[in-house]
């Protein structure tokens, strides 16, 4: 839900351009307040209409949330998360209204006017909006809210999440074990295959051939020679060289041995799902440390997200605690 909400609000304000008839989410006509039925919530006494919370659940749905159809168990969560994200850009509106801001005046004129140029004629316009239950003023007041969420997003958040270069370099020096290149290998490998619905005279068939080529690789016959001639994967026309392998790559058990030995050094027979192992170590490369340069914008990245998502839970924790909401 906050990521489909972010990439909406970041859209907004990357881009000020506004898609605005299949997102009205705040604008409210005459007939959906003179029932009660008609209003889904009131956040400080502003009423949140049923119509609006449809607008924010076929957002949701759009952004791939949801697949299919939904059960009522997945009908009632939907609704919520709908309910909660309505309720959320209310509150961002109102308080940009108390802080006494503006919307950006040429900002909305042009988005009218992008509106406006979606439509062969002043008559298709209303038309349009007319059946949506709408009116052209109605509509600019939708597109000011949208402008006005979506500039304190910018302000109250996204801006301030941007971490400085010194948040950067302190979160590093701290934090130094992380940022590790990790212990790898380089490794020569020879893989003798066995099927495992193979019979046991097929088992140790395969597995002498192993043992056999084990044994010339011991006796200090060129290993990528052996493995070009006896290796059962894609890797025998490189002489069997995986090059730099981290852990994880290797099946299990290959691993363990494999990370276990100094340059040099070779293997026994290794077996595991797939078949027979033979490895040569040439090169071990102990664990590095990344340089601050080396890290810097993923750290950037990932320290913007973390206090963007620190931001706005605060944020929208002190604006709930202060508000008064109702939800029927």
């Amino acid at each position: 839900m906050k990521r489909i909400y972010m990439a909406f609000m970041q859209k907004l304000v990357d881009s000020r351009r506004f898609l605005l008839l299949p997102l009205l989410f705040f604008c409210c006509t005459v007939s959906d307040l003179q029932a009660n039925d008609g209003v889904a919530a009131r956040v400080n006494g502003a009423p949140l209409t049923e119509r609006q919370l449809k607008g924010v659940r076929n957002e949701i749905i759009s952004g791939g949330v949801y697949h299919s159809v939904l059960s009522p168990e997945k009908e009632k969560m939907l609704r919520s998360q709908a309910l909660d994200e309505l309720i959320k850009r209310e509150l961002y509106y109102q308080e940009f209204r108390r802080m006494g801001k503006e919307v950006d005046s040429e900002a909305l004129k042009a988005a009218m006017t992008r509106t406006r140029s979606r439509f062969r004629s002043d008559k298709d316009y209303v038309d349009t909006l007319q059946n949506m239950g709408y009116t052209p003023e109605t509509l600019q007041k939708e597109i000011e809210k949208n402008l006005i969420v979506a500039d304190f997003v910018n302000t109250e958040i996204i801006r301030k999440s941007v971490p400085t270069e010194e948040m950067l370099l302190a979160y590093y020096e701290q934090n130094k074990k992380d940022f590790l290149r990790p212990e790898t290998v380089k490794v020569l490998h020879i893989l003798i295959k066995v099927d495992p619905s193979a019979s046991t005279e097929e088992k140790e068939k395969q597995e002498k051939l192993a043992q056999d080529v084990l044994a010339r690789a011991q006796a200090g016959e060129d290993f990528s020679a052996l493995a070009e001639k006896y290796s059962m994967d894609d890797w025998r026309v490189k002489g069997g060289d995986l090059g730099a392998v981290h852990r994880g790559r290797l099946e299990e058990e290959l691993e363990t041995v494999v990370f276990s030995l100094d340059a040099g050094q070779l293997t026994g027979i290794v077996r595991t799902r797939v078949g027979y192992h033979i490895a040569r170590v040439y090169e071990k490369i102990p664990p590095t440390q990344l340089g601050f340069e080396d890290v810097r914008d993923r750290l950037r990245k990932s320290l913007e997200e973390r206090r963007r998502k620190e931001i706005e839970e605060n944020l929208l924790k002190a604006l709930k605690d202060k508000a008064k909401i109702e939800i029927y």
